[in-house]
C-alpha cells in the first residue's frame, strides 16, 4: 500500500488534489510514532484489526522500532487470519536477523498455515538447530510430519525428542497415547487433518513445552 492510501486509510482524508492544483499536507506530520503505536493497539484491542495493523506499520514507518513493534504486529494479522501480510512483516526482519529463532519458529508455523508445508520443515529444522533444547519446536515437527507430510516415522523421531526435553508438557499425553497406538500391529499413524493448524501469534520469549501456540506477544522476539 503506497503511503497516500496508507494515509487516507487511517484518516479518512484522501481528496483529489486536483481540487486544489497542489498536494495535500500529510496527515500524519507532526503525529509521533508512540502515539501512532498506541493508537493501533488500541484500535486492534477493540476489533478493528486492519486499522490496527495500519496504525502499527505507520508507527514503524515514523521511527517507531521494529524490534518493539513487530510481535504485536504479527499478532495482530494472525488474528486477523491475515497470514501472507504476517510474513510479509516478519521475513525481511528475520533476514538481517537470522538468529532469533524464536521468530523463526512463529515464520515456520505461519507457512504451516497456508499450507508450505515443506518450507515450513525447512524453517522448523532451522530452528531446532539453533535452539535444541527448546521442545515446542520437536512437537511442532512431529505434527507436520505426522499429518501432513505422511511420515510416521519421522513423527516418532521428533515425538521422543519432545518427550525428552518435556515429560510433563501439555503435550505429553497426547504425544504418548499416539506413540503407544502406532505400535499396534497393522496401525502406523492417526487419521490426517485435512487442514495444517493455524499459525501461532508471535511470543515474547523462545516457545516452550506448555503451549501449542505461544501467548499473544507483549515484548520483543529476542
Amino acid at each position: 500500500m503506497t503511503r497516500f492510501l496508507l494515509v487516507a486509510a487511517l484518516w479518512g482524508c484522501a481528496h483529489s488534489s486536483s481540487e486544489t492544483g497542489q498536494l495535500m499536507p500529510d496527515p500524519l506530520e507532526g503525529v509521533e510514532a508512540e502515539r501512532l503505536f498506541r493508537h493501533g493497539l488500541g484500535m486492534a484491542d477493540r476489533g478493528d484489526l486492519l486499522r490496527g495493523e495500519q496504525y502499527i506499520v505507520a508507527a514503524i514507518e515514523r521511527g517507531y522500532p521494529v524490534e518493539d513493534a513487530l510481535p504485536h504486529l504479527l499478532d495482530v494479522c494472525v488474528r486477523a487470519e491475515r497470514y501472507p501480510e504476517a510474513l510479509r512483516h516478519a521475513e525481511p526482519f528475520l533476514r538481517s536477523h537470522p538468529d532469533r529463532w524464536a521468530l523463526r519458529y512463529v515464520v515456520a508455523t505461519l507457512h504451516m498455515g497456508l499450507g508450505h508445508r515443506e518450507r515450513a520443515r525447512a524453517e522448523l529444522e532451522r530452528v531446532i538447530h539453533d535452539a535444541p533444547e527448546a521442545p515446542q519446536p520437536y512437537f511442532t515437527l512431529g505434527m507436520l510430519h505426522r499429518d501432513f507430510l505422511d511420515d510416521p516415522e519421522g513423527a516418532r523421531q521428533y515425538f521422543t525428542r519432545y518427550l525428552e526435553l518435556a515429560p510433563d508438557g501439555d503435550h505429553a499425553a497426547e504425544v504418548r497415547s499416539w506413540m503407544d497406538y502406532s505400535e499396534q500391529p497393522s496401525i502406523t499413524r492417526l487419521p490426517s487433518h485435512e487442514e495444517p493448524p493455524a499459525p501461532s501469534s508471535p511470543a515474547p520469549s523462545p516457545p516452550n513445552e506448555e503451549a501449542v501456540e505461544p501467548e499473544p506477544p507483549q515484548g520483543d522476539m529476542s
